[in-house]
């Protein structure tokens, strides 16, 4: 699916409250609590019943990455890499951690989403 497509969508997904129709392009992160997730948006955060691995299965690779067992950023509000601390900051000044085992795939993912976007990348895995 091409990258505007799959980064525009609308997707239903069940809160505590009812359903949500979540914009796709607004989520900036997703947050497992046990079984169940937060998602995150640029506009507040709600909390669904549905798994991080459920979650994870709904939203495009294109556009996301699950960068760690408890986290699945959006590379569309990627900010900064701290490769030491193994630390991924959001551009919501939100962080999330990289798993060690995750870095090279992390960096390929994400020159990919720059390439799809026509931006310049200088990044090697």
């Amino acid at each position: 699916m091409p990258f505007e497509n799959a980064c525009n969508e609308l997707v239903l997904i069940p809160s505590f409250k009812g359903i949500k129709c979540v914009a796709i392009q607004k989520i900036v992160f997703c947050e497992a609590y046990g079984n169940y997730t937060k998602i995150h948006q640029i506009d507040g955060s709600f909390t669904t019943n549905l798994s991080l691995k459920h979650i994870e299965q709904i939203l495009p690779i294109a556009c996301f990455f699950r960068c760690h067992k408890s986290y699945i950023i959006n590379f569309r509000f990627f900010s900064e890499l701290h490769i030491a601390e193994d630390v991924i900051y959001l551009e919501n000044k939100s962080f999330v951690k990289l798993s060690k085992h995750k870095k090279k795939d992390f960096v390929m993912q994400l020159n990919a989403f720059v390439e799809a976007n026509n931006a310049k990348s200088s990044v090697h895995p």
